[in-house]
């Protein structure tokens, strides 16, 4: 896949995530993570993917990055959403059940 792709990879990876199908995002959200790894959706989805394979630690890590590189300039609802995502993934990496996906974009 050429590294121009990364954001198609992206967005297709949050579609497959949020129809629950993790095993299928994964590949296209580490297009997206490799080739953008500064662009806050691109983390965004390989953060949701991670948690929901189970990998919690790096979810809330990518999370965490996502919140931290949005730019300021982007709408507050969408930041408030990034970091609701964050505290889903913090309390469900201390619990048994899995949160819902976040919100769509």
């Amino acid at each position: 896949m050429s590294p121009e792709a990364w954001w198609p990879a992206t967005e297709l990876a949050w579609l497959r995530a949020l129809e629950g199908k993790y095993a299928e995002a994964e590949p296209l959200a580490k297009v997206g993570r490799h080739f953008a790894p500064e662009n806050p959706y691109a983390l965004e989805t390989s953060a949701l993917v991670a948690f929901h394979q189970g990998h919690c630690r790096e979810a809330v890590a990518d999370q965490q990055q996502a919140v931290a590189k949005f730019p300021k300039e982007w709408p507050e609802e969408e930041r408030a959403r990034f970091k609701q995502a964050l505290d889903a993934y913090q309390r469900g990496s201390s619990s048994e059940a899995a949160p819902a996906a976040p919100l769509n974009r």
